[in-house]
């Protein structure tokens, strides 16, 4: 067991997270707008496969805990990869991923970006509960 290595993707995976879902409460002001999109995917895709059950807390469990839930284990298996991969595929994937750390947008554009079709986790979230 490498402690590093699994330190490295649980970082990784504990910041995906953290901007994902929990920095829109946390920060009101401000979204992410990759990685709220990506959790937030989950929102979307259970609200067109159950759309005609308005109400169905299915979404939310989807939502809210399977998809999260899938995309964290995915996210740290990935980071954990990526720790055994080459110098160079390490350094290009974490220059991305703190790439993707770096891109907020204000809670009025992100509004504005939701009614176009862009799953913002909170902005499903909020508006489901």
């Amino acid at each position: 067991m490498n402690l590093p290595k699994i330190a490295a993707s649980s970082l990784v995976t504990a910041c995906a997270v953290f901007c994902g879902m929990f920095a829109p409460v946390a920060l009101s002001s401000v979204r992410n707008t990759f990685w709220e999109p990506v959790f937030g995917a989950g929102f979307f895709v259970a609200g067109i496969l159950l759309h005609p059950y308005a109400g169905n807390q299915m979404v939310g469990l989807v939502g809210f805990v399977a998809w999260p839930l899938v995309l964290a284990s995915s996210i740290a298996f990935a980071a954990w990869r990526l720790t055994k991969a080459s110098s160079r595929a390490g350094f290009v994937a974490g220059a991305l991923f703190l790439l993707s750390l770096c891109l907020w947008v204000t809670t009025d554009a992100a509004n504005r970006l939701a009614m176009h079709h862009v799953p913002f986790f909170s902005s499903l979230f909020f508006n489901w509960y």
